[in-house]
């Protein structure tokens, strides 16, 4: 039907919104220290448990969805098969060969991708969150050992796809900016990158205010190539050409996948035109907007024959998500 992408998540870390692709510090996975976390110094405000799913399948029947759960400043990764919570192993006895799925950030604090080859090999790829150097190789990591592509721009690599079996990166480039802190990266643009063809830059469309980097990539066929950005409003790329779904409203795209002729992004609005809180779970096909949820954020899709399934969370605030996932519209809340 299509490859499985992996998705590489959202919004609900960056200053109460949560990005579940985003390879920046204030990424969806982010590190010890972020705006989710960081509360003033206010030790009270710590104090909340929230989880989200971020990736969905459907294999034999049963509904798999990988996602994040957060504790005071704990963050690990979730599984559940058919709404209930299950571990690691049981859940990837289930994954099938050639498709894969993101974790939550590991205790390195790297960005973590699964894959199941056609062997039936598990394949695990990580990522750091930001550029650490300038000018220099671009690092990550296949079953824990360095891989470094050479560049002579300053970026990071952050989400991974497959297509008949190969691997295709994506990611941000950017510059190194002065701030209170210290030195700290600054995306600047969109890049993908495949082993033929090398890098190919993506450019921030004329309509976005902003850019916070990538959240993930889709490889549909070698004359499409899908990837999704953080610019402020819900926007992606086909191939190098930028797709704006609606100039008009803040919004993101966190998944793209193709099914027969039909193209379907998932992830949120905000219909008061805010980056922080109270979004709109949505999905778009062929470009046409289909609203699922007010105070809710889509992260996950899976189309299977005419039903259309989607994973994300409900809730105004990060610290108040829970996860869930929709069935041609209709919610099904997810065990915490």
């Amino acid at each position: 039907m299509y490859n499985i992408l992996f998705k590489n998540k959202f919004n609900p870390f960056f200053k109460f919104s949560i990005l579940l692709l985003l390879a920046i510090t204030t990424s969806l996975f982010p590190s010890c220290k972020n705006s989710l976390f960081d509360t003033d110094g206010n030790d009270a405000e710590l104090n909340y448990h929230l989880q989200f799913g971020s990736s969905i399948q459907v294999i034999n029947g049963n509904i798999l969805i990988s996602g994040v759960k957060a504790k005071n400043r704990e963050i690990s990764s979730k599984f559940w098969v058919n709404g209930k919570s299950t571990e690691k192993s049981a859940f990837m006895n289930q994954i099938k060969n050639q498709s894969g799925f993101r974790e939550a950030i590991n205790n390195q604090s790297r960005i973590v991708y699964n894959y199941k080859d056609n062997q039936g090999n598990i394949q695990e790829f990580q990522f750091f969150q930001s550029a650490f150097r300038e000018k220099e190789l671009m690092p990550y990591f296949l079953n824990g050992k360095e891989i470094k592509l050479s560049s002579d721009s300053t970026g990071t690599i952050s989400a991974v796809s497959f297509y008949h079996n190969k691997p295709i990166f994506a990611g941000t480039y950017g510059k190194f900016v002065g701030t209170e802190i210290g030195s700290a990266f600054a995306p600047k643009s969109a890049f993908f990158w495949e082993e033929n063809s090398g890098f190919t830059e993506l450019i921030i469309p004329k309509e976005s205010q902003v850019f916070n980097g990538i959240t993930s990539i889709y490889r549909h066929s070698p004359e499409e190539t899908y990837v999704a950005g953080l610019c402020g409003i819900p926007m992606y790329w086909k191939n190098t050409e930028a797709i704006v779904l609606n100039k008009n409203l803040h919004g993101e795209v966190h998944q793209i996948i193709k099914n027969g002729n039909d193209l379907y992004a998932v992830g949120l609005i905000n219909k008061r035109n805010s980056n922080s809180t109270g979004h709109t779970a949505c999905y778009w096909k062929n470009g046409e907007i289909h609203e699922l949820e007010d105070n809710a954020q889509a992260y996950g899709i899976f189309v299977d024959g005419t039903d259309v399934y989607i994973t994300g969370a409900t809730g105004v605030v990060p610290t108040a998500y829970k996860p869930c996932y929709w069935k041609n519209g209709k919610r099904i809340d997810l065990e915490m």
